[in-house]
């Protein structure tokens, strides 16, 4: 693997977050069904194998790396997340508050 950044790892962190909400979401989905085994389900757990797939790969990447560098990375990550919320949180506010 070519030398990455802590920006790179955050990106990578990312990946792996969003397939956990991925997971999550179709969990959600199947529970709320009547009627949990039909087409939808098939489509949306195919795209959710893709998606597990590559957060399992990022994954297994972020295990290999330099603690102090995974550690910066995450903590970009949650700088990001928060900017992110924050940016949110203002939009549904019309910027007060």
């Amino acid at each position: 693997m070519a030398a990455i950044s802590a920006d790179d790892v955050a990106d990578r962190i990312e990946v792996v977050a969003d397939a956990d909400r991925a997971l999550a979401d179709v969990i959600d989905w199947i529970g709320g069904r009547r009627a949990p085994v039909c087409v939808e389900a098939v489509t949306r757990l195919d795209w959710l194998l893709g998606r597990l797939r590559e957060g399992v790969r990022v994954r297994a990447e972020l295990t290999v790396l330099d603690p102090a560098l995974l550690r910066a990375g995450g903590v970009l990550w949650i700088r990001r997340r928060s900017a992110a919320r924050s940016h949110a949180a203002s939009a549904t506010t019309g910027g007060v508050g």
